[in-house]
């Protein structure tokens, strides 16, 4: 490495959650789904003419996935080996996860 170059930041599995926003860790007292829905998004919802689904009411009507694994409310993330600053988890309406897909949704292409 040139004499100068940035270090490359270490990789830690750590316990927190990642605020892309802030640039800073979510605290554990708030790495919760209900930090998701206080930041608003409830927006995502499809107007109910153009919804297959309810659409979310309560953050509890949020799923979030990592790794394929669609992640209990009572756990942390650690326990899912979710590393620290990871922009790789998936928030879904939780009626999407067992609704039939969209006529026009590429998963039947």
């Amino acid at each position: 490495m040139e004499e100068g170059a940035a270090q490359p930041a270490s990789v830690s599995l750590g316990k927190g959650a990642w605020d892309c926003d802030l640039n800073v860790a979510i605290p554990p007292e708030k790495e919760v789904k209900q930090a998701l829905w206080a930041g608003g998004i409830k927006r995502a919802n499809k107007p109910a003419d153009k919804s297959s689904t309810p659409g979310m009411a309560r953050w509890g009507d949020l799923s979030l996935i990592y790794a394929g694994q669609i992640m209990d409310d009572e756990k942390q993330l650690q326990e899912y080996r979710v590393p620290k600053g990871c922009q790789a988890c998936i928030a879904v309406e939780t009626a999407k996860l067992h609704a039939e897909p969209d006529p026009d949704s590429a998963y039947w292409n």
